[in-house]
């Protein structure tokens, strides 16, 4: 694995995994828990999933790939031309 897909899949994963436990510390104090959310998620994107047993761990699993989604994105739009104007590049 190059470079820059280590820093895509390490950032994308950071910032999920990060998101999904700062999202479980939030419904610990709250009436929306968390296995509610991920199902919405799952909903939003695949409206004809309804009560599947596995549409918690698929909205996870969306939630996971859109981090590495906008990862890709900040680092071919930002940090890779941010490098390159100082020298450097991935």
């Amino acid at each position: 694995m190059q470079g820059k897909q280590k820093i895509i899949l390490i950032s994308g994963l950071a910032g999920g995994i990060s998101e999904i436990i700062w999202l479980f510390l939030w419904s610990l104090s709250s009436d929306l828990h968390l296995s509610k959310l991920a199902h919405q998620v799952t909903m939003s994107v695949f409206p004809f999933i309804k009560d599947h047993s596995f549409s918690i761990l698929l909205g996870l699993l969306i939630h996971l790939v859109l981090s590495l989604f906008i990862s890709f994105i900040f680092v071919n739009r930002f940090w890779n031309p941010y490098l390159s104007s100082r020298g450097k590049l991935l």
